[in-house]
């Protein structure tokens, strides 16, 4: 069965729920500008994951953020069932469609990583064989060890990798001491 295609209220999503998000920090400007004097011009694919709950984005996080901020009360969306799109499936479906449209920033690539190992059980030889090629990293476990240290470090630091004002390596070389042993640096 083929997802369906629906014209969805706002209030019927689970605005909060990032279960399939991948996307860190995006910039949100242009999009808001093109939906606020075009509309959305590509659907969400949305799942449904029991009758009762709130609908969960696959796909066009970043359309429904710029539709909230613009005044739209309502998204075109493709929306599959749990039966349809298992959670495993609507992750690797949300990873591929970020990769065929954009360049991931290093913590995406160490959320994408850390959430795969601990949410979706991928074994590190699979993540290491087939994802960390996916994301135009080295098939090292060393390489996989540092982004899902990076993928556990505070916010404010995964952000100043983002932003350029912090090193990759400094960041990850802050993730590899004890809490103690930071605060003891600072």
């Amino acid at each position: 069965m083929a997802p369906v295609f629906h014209q969805v209220s706002l209030t019927e999503i689970a605005l909060d729920d990032r279960t399939f998000i991948v996307t860190y920090r995006p910039e949100m400007h242009a999009l808001q500008r093109s939906i606020a004097h075009v509309g959305v011009l590509t659907p969400l694919h949305l799942r449904q994951p029991s009758d009762q709950a709130p609908l969960q984005v696959v796909c066009g996080s970043k359309r429904l953020l710029a539709c909230q901020q613009s005044g739209h009360t309502s998204v075109p969306a493709l929306v599959y069932s749990a039966a349809e799109l298992s959670q495993p499936q609507a992750f690797f479906l949300a990873l591929h469609d970020n990769l065929g449209c954009r360049v991931l920033n290093a913590v995406e690539k160490a959320h994408i990583l850390w959430r795969l190992w601990q949410d979706f059980h991928v074994q590190p030889a699979t993540l290491l064989q087939e994802f960390c090629p996916l994301l135009d990293l080295p098939p090292r476990a060393e390489t996989l060890h540092a982004y899902c240290a990076l993928a556990t470090l505070e916010d404010a630091l995964q952000a100043a990798v983002v932003e350029g004002a912090l090193p990759l390596e400094t960041a990850l070389w802050i993730g590899a001491h004890a809490a103690e042993d930071l605060q003891a640096l600072c």
